[in-house]
Protein backbone atom coordinates (compact mmCIF):
# COMPACT_ATOMS: atom_id res chain seq x y z
CA UNK A 1 0.00 0.00 0.00
CA UNK A 2 1.42 3.45 -0.91
CA UNK A 3 2.59 5.49 2.07
CA UNK A 4 0.20 8.36 1.29
CA UNK A 5 -2.79 5.99 1.20
CA UNK A 6 -1.75 4.34 4.45
CA UNK A 7 -1.24 7.73 6.11
CA UNK A 8 -4.70 8.84 4.99
CA UNK A 9 -6.39 5.68 6.29
CA UNK A 10 -4.61 5.89 9.62
CA UNK A 11 -5.97 9.39 10.27
CA UNK A 12 -9.59 8.53 9.46
CA UNK A 13 -12.22 8.33 12.20
CA UNK A 14 -13.92 5.64 10.11
CA UNK A 15 -12.88 2.09 10.94
CA UNK A 16 -11.39 0.53 7.80
CA UNK A 17 -10.38 -3.08 7.17
CA UNK A 18 -8.85 -4.40 3.95
CA UNK A 19 -9.22 -8.07 3.03
CA UNK A 20 -7.40 -10.10 0.41
CA UNK A 21 -9.03 -12.44 -2.11
CA UNK A 22 -9.35 -15.14 0.58
CA UNK A 23 -11.07 -12.74 3.02
CA UNK A 24 -7.95 -12.59 5.17
CA UNK A 25 -7.05 -9.36 6.95
CA UNK A 26 -4.38 -7.41 5.08
CA UNK A 27 -4.78 -4.08 6.89
CA UNK A 28 -6.62 -2.44 9.80
CA UNK A 29 -6.43 1.25 10.52
CA UNK A 30 -6.18 2.51 14.14
CA UNK A 31 -9.89 3.37 14.20
CA UNK A 32 -10.72 -0.29 13.48
CA UNK A 33 -8.29 -1.47 16.16
CA UNK A 34 -9.98 0.77 18.71
CA UNK A 35 -13.49 -0.16 17.62
CA UNK A 36 -12.92 -3.91 17.81
CA UNK A 37 -10.33 -3.82 20.61
CA UNK A 38 -7.76 -5.78 18.62
CA UNK A 39 -4.19 -5.42 17.41
CA UNK A 40 -3.77 -5.04 13.67
CA UNK A 41 -0.43 -6.84 13.60
CA UNK A 42 -1.83 -9.89 15.38
CA UNK A 43 -4.69 -10.17 12.87
CA UNK A 44 -2.77 -9.85 9.63
CA UNK A 45 -3.25 -12.95 7.54
CA UNK A 46 -6.15 -14.22 9.63
CA UNK A 47 -9.70 -14.73 8.33
CA UNK A 48 -11.80 -11.73 9.34
CA UNK A 49 -14.80 -13.70 10.54
CA UNK A 50 -12.70 -15.67 13.02
CA UNK A 51 -12.06 -12.58 15.15
CA UNK A 52 -15.76 -12.17 15.97
CA UNK A 53 -17.86 -14.37 18.21
CA UNK A 54 -20.91 -13.64 16.05
CA UNK A 55 -20.68 -12.22 12.52
CA UNK A 56 -23.37 -13.87 10.39
CA UNK A 57 -24.68 -10.51 9.16
CA UNK A 58 -21.20 -9.38 8.14
CA UNK A 59 -20.59 -12.60 6.25
CA UNK A 60 -23.88 -12.14 4.37
CA UNK A 61 -22.99 -8.52 3.50
CA UNK A 62 -19.61 -9.62 2.15
CA UNK A 63 -21.19 -12.37 0.05
CA UNK A 64 -23.73 -9.93 -1.42
CA UNK A 65 -21.04 -7.44 -2.36
CA UNK A 66 -19.00 -10.16 -4.05
CA UNK A 67 -22.02 -11.64 -5.82
CA UNK A 68 -23.17 -8.27 -7.20
CA UNK A 69 -19.62 -6.99 -7.71
CA UNK A 70 -20.76 -3.71 -6.20
CA UNK A 71 -20.81 -1.90 -2.88
CA UNK A 72 -23.30 -3.18 -0.33
CA UNK A 73 -24.42 -1.29 2.77
CA UNK A 74 -25.72 -3.02 5.89
CA UNK A 75 -27.40 -0.27 7.89
CA UNK A 76 -28.10 -2.30 11.01
CA UNK A 77 -25.17 -4.62 11.61
CA UNK A 78 -24.65 -6.33 14.96
CA UNK A 79 -21.21 -7.76 15.72
CA UNK A 80 -20.04 -9.53 18.86
CA UNK A 81 -16.32 -9.15 19.48
CA UNK A 82 -13.97 -11.69 21.04
CA UNK A 83 -14.44 -9.82 24.33
CA UNK A 84 -18.22 -10.40 24.04
CA UNK A 85 -18.85 -6.72 23.39
CA UNK A 86 -21.90 -6.27 21.16
CA UNK A 87 -21.54 -3.48 18.60
CA UNK A 88 -24.27 -1.84 16.53
CA UNK A 89 -22.76 -0.60 13.29
CA UNK A 90 -23.35 0.52 9.74
CA UNK A 91 -21.03 -1.28 7.35
CA UNK A 92 -20.14 -0.63 3.71
CA UNK A 93 -18.52 -3.52 1.82
CA UNK A 94 -16.82 -2.64 -1.47
CA UNK A 95 -15.15 -5.16 -3.80
CA UNK A 96 -11.66 -4.12 -4.91
CA UNK A 97 -10.47 -4.82 -8.43
CA UNK A 98 -7.04 -3.23 -8.47
CA UNK A 99 -3.71 -5.07 -8.54
CA UNK A 100 -5.31 -7.76 -6.41
CA UNK A 101 -8.90 -8.55 -5.66
CA UNK A 102 -10.26 -8.15 -2.17
CA UNK A 103 -12.74 -6.23 -0.06
CA UNK A 104 -12.77 -2.82 1.57
CA UNK A 105 -14.87 -2.68 4.74
CA UNK A 106 -15.91 0.58 6.39
CA UNK A 107 -17.60 0.61 9.80
CA UNK A 108 -19.52 3.44 11.46
CA UNK A 109 -21.03 3.27 14.93
CA UNK A 110 -24.80 3.61 15.14
CA UNK A 111 -25.93 5.55 18.17
CA UNK A 112 -28.19 3.25 20.17
CA UNK A 113 -30.43 6.07 21.33
CA UNK A 114 -30.87 7.22 17.73
CA UNK A 115 -31.84 3.70 16.73
CA UNK A 116 -34.40 3.52 19.53
CA UNK A 117 -35.77 6.93 18.55
CA UNK A 118 -36.26 5.73 14.98
CA UNK A 119 -38.03 2.60 16.19
CA UNK A 120 -40.33 4.69 18.38
CA UNK A 121 -41.05 6.98 15.44
CA UNK A 122 -41.98 4.00 13.29
CA UNK A 123 -44.24 2.69 16.06
CA UNK A 124 -45.95 6.07 16.38
CA UNK A 125 -46.49 6.19 12.62
CA UNK A 126 -47.96 2.69 12.64
CA UNK A 127 -50.37 3.63 15.42
CA UNK A 128 -51.35 6.82 13.55
CA UNK A 129 -52.05 4.81 10.39
CA UNK A 130 -54.12 2.35 12.39
CA UNK A 131 -56.17 5.19 13.89
CA UNK A 132 -56.71 6.67 10.43
CA UNK A 133 -57.98 3.32 9.14
CA UNK A 134 -60.34 2.98 12.09
CA UNK A 135 -61.78 6.45 11.49
CA UNK A 136 -62.13 5.73 7.79
CA UNK A 137 -63.88 2.46 8.53
CA UNK A 138 -66.40 4.26 10.75
CA UNK A 139 -67.10 6.79 7.99
CA UNK A 140 -67.70 4.00 5.46
CA UNK A 141 -69.88 1.84 7.72
CA UNK A 142 -72.64 4.43 8.12
CA UNK A 143 -73.38 4.94 4.39
CA UNK A 144 -73.28 1.17 3.86
CA UNK A 145 -76.20 0.78 6.24
CA UNK A 146 -78.17 3.33 4.23
CA UNK A 147 -77.34 1.63 0.93
CA UNK A 148 -78.42 -1.75 2.29
CA UNK A 149 -81.68 -0.35 3.66
CA UNK A 150 -82.47 1.42 0.38
CA UNK A 151 -81.83 -1.81 -1.56
CA UNK A 152 -84.24 -3.69 0.72
CA UNK A 153 -86.94 -1.05 0.22
CA UNK A 154 -86.36 -1.10 -3.53
CA UNK A 155 -86.68 -4.88 -3.54
CA UNK A 156 -90.10 -4.64 -1.92
CA UNK A 157 -91.28 -2.24 -4.66
CA UNK A 158 -90.07 -4.33 -7.58
CA UNK A 159 -92.83 -6.25 -9.32
CA UNK A 160 -90.61 -8.52 -11.40
CA UNK A 161 -89.00 -11.27 -9.27
CA UNK A 162 -86.06 -11.56 -11.70
CA UNK A 163 -85.01 -8.03 -10.73
CA UNK A 164 -84.57 -9.10 -7.12
CA UNK A 165 -81.26 -10.67 -8.09
CA UNK A 166 -79.80 -7.21 -8.64
CA UNK A 167 -80.95 -5.85 -5.30
CA UNK A 168 -79.56 -8.96 -3.64
CA UNK A 169 -76.18 -8.20 -5.22
CA UNK A 170 -76.30 -4.70 -3.68
CA UNK A 171 -77.25 -6.10 -0.27
CA UNK A 172 -74.59 -8.82 -0.36
CA UNK A 173 -71.85 -6.42 -1.46
CA UNK A 174 -72.85 -3.95 1.26
CA UNK A 175 -72.65 -6.78 3.81
CA UNK A 176 -69.25 -7.82 2.47
CA UNK A 177 -67.87 -4.29 2.78
CA UNK A 178 -69.37 -3.97 6.24
CA UNK A 179 -67.62 -7.19 7.31
CA UNK A 180 -64.37 -5.81 5.89
CA UNK A 181 -64.80 -2.63 7.94
CA UNK A 182 -65.46 -4.73 11.05
CA UNK A 183 -62.17 -6.54 10.47
CA UNK A 184 -60.38 -3.20 10.34
CA UNK A 185 -62.00 -2.08 13.58
CA UNK A 186 -61.33 -5.21 15.62
CA UNK A 187 -57.95 -6.67 16.69
CA UNK A 188 -56.68 -9.32 14.33
CA UNK A 189 -56.56 -12.83 15.75
CA UNK A 190 -55.48 -16.07 14.20
CA UNK A 191 -56.61 -16.79 10.65
CA UNK A 192 -59.52 -19.22 10.67
CA UNK A 193 -59.64 -21.69 7.80
CA UNK A 194 -62.97 -23.07 6.62
CA UNK A 195 -64.35 -25.03 3.70
CA UNK A 196 -65.39 -23.00 0.65
CA UNK A 197 -67.82 -23.95 -2.09
CA UNK A 198 -66.19 -22.74 -5.31
CA UNK A 199 -69.52 -22.95 -7.15
CA UNK A 200 -71.00 -20.35 -4.81
CA UNK A 201 -68.08 -18.04 -5.53
CA UNK A 202 -68.47 -18.46 -9.29
CA UNK A 203 -72.21 -17.86 -9.06
CA UNK A 204 -71.58 -14.72 -7.05
CA UNK A 205 -69.12 -13.45 -9.66
CA UNK A 206 -71.67 -14.16 -12.38
CA UNK A 207 -74.32 -12.20 -10.50
CA UNK A 208 -72.02 -9.22 -10.06
CA UNK A 209 -71.04 -9.27 -13.73
CA UNK A 210 -74.69 -9.38 -14.80
CA UNK A 211 -75.52 -6.49 -12.48
CA UNK A 212 -72.83 -4.38 -14.14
Amino acid sequence: MPDFTRLTLEHLDTAVILLDEASRVSYLNPAAENMFDVSGKSLLGHALLTIFAEAAQLDEAMQRALHNNDSYIEHDLTLTTHTHNKLHLRCTVTPLRLERSGLLLEFHTVDRSLKLAREEQMLDQTQANRLLLRNLAHEIKNPLGGIRGAAQLLEQELEKPELHEYTQVIIQEADRLRALMENLLTPQGHVQHSALNIHEVLERVRSVMLAE
